[in-house]
């Protein structure tokens, strides 16, 4: 399922990567209109001739027992995801150390 929903992102991004020169052309042009001040101010945010607004923070304060021990993350407590997908960065130190063995070793 997620290397499907990862494919799809992918298709999508393609999708919108080929279109993205004739849709700011079309900003463009009507950014040029007497109704085009929106297109205008965006334009200019996006080459920052405008600075961008910054957006809003939220700031979570949960009230809760600080002397409460945190829970034991021990192998029990993995979820089911890593178990069928495990973490490849040490099969890949593995792989690094293999391939420079192979380079430092003489013809």
């Amino acid at each position: 399922m997620l290397a499907f929903q990862s494919y799809q992102a992918q298709k999508s991004a393609a999708l919108v990567m080929g279109e993205h020169p004739s849709i700011v052309a079309a900003s463009v042009k009507f950014a040029k209109k007497s109704r085009g001040i929106q297109d205008r101010k965006m334009l200019h945010e996006a080459v920052r001739f405008l600075p961008t607004p910054k957006g809003s923070s939220i700031n979570f304060n949960f009230p809760g027992d600080k002397e409460k021990p945190e829970a034991d993350e021990g192998p029990g407590t993995e979820p089911e995801f890593y178990n069928l997908f495990p973490d490849i960065s040490q099969k890949q130190e593995e792989w690094q150390r293999d391939r420079t063995k192979l380079l430092e070793e003489p013809k």
